[in-house]
């Protein structure tokens, strides 16, 4: 339930729900924002527990403020050379040597592969996955398609370095990848992440400055969710479409609240964006154009 006092969602946004389900389809598509398609995704929850695990570490358990960008990276490389024929049972103890022989101060307090911290890392909980393959996205796609999204978001959180942030976001891109009805979730705020974002995007349409506090985040899913259903587009849309726009396109908040004020502001940035990119594209021909022609001079006359 809305806590009184805060700004329910209206209707009238339906220009800026269509807007977001085409960031939505950007971001999946090839060469987007997700590096990798749904069907990539799909493919990946049908084959072993390697590649699965690779991209949960590569794309979402590093997702937290301060980790270093090179370390997804490294994790994903780490899981990608285990020894065949190891057991399973050893991985944990085996990717964490890995990873402090490669990073100096590997911040163990909430770093994903840490088999020593005071929860389960990733890499023990898939190895008694064995209904589902030891296969991560296997075994979400399985809970979700049950319904039971819930029990998937809160076991995501009792391993090691995961949030709730984290967790909504790797619920958020199997059911979209799966193409499972969000209606038969048993609560769809356990794939809606709330970041920086959102909360701008949010507080922006419902004109409430309030969700720009961490502490209602609670409220901003429930009032996403509000206007997601009364504008015809799905959580997931909402979400990923919100963070396209800010993080790929406006790229700060001012920009980003400035860009929704209404939707002639919002298609006067749209349109900045597109000249801006334009240009962007003229200037990199120019230098591709000329490097190539330097590096293959003309011959002399009479060669």
């Amino acid at each position: 339930m809305v806590k009184a006092g805060v700004v329910r969602p209206t209707r009238g946004w339906e220009w800026l729900a269509r807007y977001l389900k085409a960031f939505e389809a950007y971001y999946w598509a090839p060469g987007g924002p997700a590096g990798k398609t749904q069907s990539d995704v799909k493919r990946l929850g049908a084959g072993g527990w390697r590649g699965a695990l690779e991209v949960f570490f590569a794309d979402y358990a590093f997702e937290r403020a301060g980790a270093p960008r090179i370390w997804p990276s490294i994790a994903r490389e780490i899981v990608s050379r285990f020894p065949a024929k190891k057991s399973l049972r050893s991985l944990p103890e085996w990717a964490w040597n890995e990873f402090e022989m490669c990073v100096t101060k590997p911040n163990p307090t909430s770093n994903p592969l840490n088999s020593r911290g005071g929860k389960e890392p990733a890499t023990r909980f898939i190895a008694n996955l064995n209904a589902d393959r030891n296969n991560l996205i296997s075994w979400a796609a399985r809970l979700t398609s049950n319904g039971d999204a819930t029990l998937a978001y809160r076991k995501l959180q009792t391993l090691q370095g995961i949030g709730p942030k984290i967790a909504a976001l790797f619920l958020r891109d199997v059911v979209t990848s799966y193409g499972i009805r969000e209606s038969a979730l048993d609560d769809r705020r356990c794939i809606l992440p709330v970041d920086t974002w959102v909360r701008r995007g949010m507080a922006t349409i419902v004109g409430n400055e309030d969700l720009m506090k961490e502490t209602r985040d609670p409220t901003t899913q429930v009032l996403a969710i509000e206007w997601a259903d009364a504008h015809g587009i799905r959580v997931a849309a909402l979400d990923a479409g919100l963070w396209v726009l800010g993080a790929r396109l406006a790229r700060s908040l001012p920009v980003l609240a400035s860009a929704l004020e209404n939707r002639s502001s919002f298609e006067r940035f749209i349109d900045e964006e597109l000249e801006r990119t334009e240009a962007v594209l003229v200037t990199l021909r120019g230098i591709a154009g000329a490097t190539r022609t330097s590096s293959h001079p003309k011959p002399a006359e009479g060669s």
